[in-house]
Parts: structure tokens; sequence; C-alpha cells
């Protein structure tokens, strides 16, 4: 039989079910570097991505904003004589004094009842908020609660029935190097 073949390099990993771990320029024999990359790195998101996909959501906002010109007038004008300042105010009497503005983001269902975690800069200064589940359906929602330090907002809609909902983890878990994921609308 052959000898085993050896990689020498920056591999790093972490100790996984009682595997030591490996530092820079430590030597990896074949069946090692494959055992390393089995635990390491996963194949596919594929099966996380069906179990979470329910519980994300799209978040619409309209916000109405108000026009510049609301409620300013202007007497006379610097082109002299009243008769511009007369067709600037007719001009801006006809303007329309609001317009709104949508905007779109996601959130995630974080519990049956309807509670959807989501972020404050898309439901900052929102008049309506509508959430449109991954089954097409669509609900009025409102701010529960918001921080702008953090960018978190959560949101409620009240749903005809219970609601698939992701199960929040503990960041005091996590590791720099671990894999995470991230899944959006």
């Amino acid at each position: 039989a052959g000898m085993p073949f050896f990689v020498a390099g920056a591999l790093v990993a972490t100790g996984i079910n009682g595997t030591s771990t490996l530092r820079a320029g430590d030597a990896v024999t074949t069946e090692q570097s494959s055992a390393i990359e089995t635990l390491s790195v996963p194949s596919s998101f594929a099966e996380l991505a069906d179990q979470l996909s329910p519980t994300v959501v799209n978040v619409k906002v309209t916000k109405v904003m108000q026009t510049g010109f609301q409620g300013q007038e202007m007497h006379g004008s610097p082109f002299g004589g009243d008769q511009f300042g007369d067709f600037f105010n007719r001009f801006f009497e006809q303007m329309p004094r609001s317009t709104p503005s949508q905007g779109a983001g996601s959130g995630v269902i974080i519990s049956e009842d309807g509670y959807i975690l989501s972020n404050n800069h898309v439901v900052e200064g929102a008049d309506e908020i509508t959430v449109k589940l991954s089954n097409e359906k669509e609900y009025k929602a409102k701010v529960i609660g918001k921080d702008e330090k953090t960018d978190i907002a959560v949101i409620k809609i009240k749903a005809d029935k219970d609601l698939p909902s992701a199960m929040l983890g503990s960041s005091k878990e996590l590791r720099p190097g671990d894999w995470v994921m991230a899944i959006g609308n």
C-alpha cells in the first residue's frame, strides 16, 4: 500500500466530538482532511431554507410625504408686479400637499400569534404597514416596539390561525468562524 498523503498548510478547525484543534502549519492526513471538511463545511443549506422560508415575510410600508410648498404663500414677486405672485399662488395651490411613498423589507415570524421581527429602518415613519406571508396572504400590521440604535423593530399581525415561527437562538452559543445563514424576502 502507498504512504498516506500529507497536507501542510494554514488549516484551522474547531474540536468537534473530541477531535483536537488544528493550527497553522500542522500536518493533516487525507483522512483527517476529509473529516474536517465534512464536519465544518455544510454540503447544502436547502433543508434549513425549506424549514425557515415559511417564517420569512415581506413587509410593505406606506409613508405620506409632505411637499415643501404646504402652507406657503408668495406675496409679490421678485420679477415685479403682483400678477406673478398670484400666478405662483394658484400654481402651488393645485399641487398635491402630500405624496404617498412606498418601501419594502423583510421580517421573520417569531411567535405563532403574529409577532414579527424586522428592521427599524423598514418601518420608521410608516403610516401603514402590510405584511405578506409566504402563502401570499396579506395582513395589516402595527408597530409594537422599535430601537433605532440596534435597528430592530417588532411588529404584530392578527392572523386567523397559528403561524409558522422561527426559533430564536442565543448569540452566546456562536463563535467567530461559525456558519450563519441569512434569509430574506
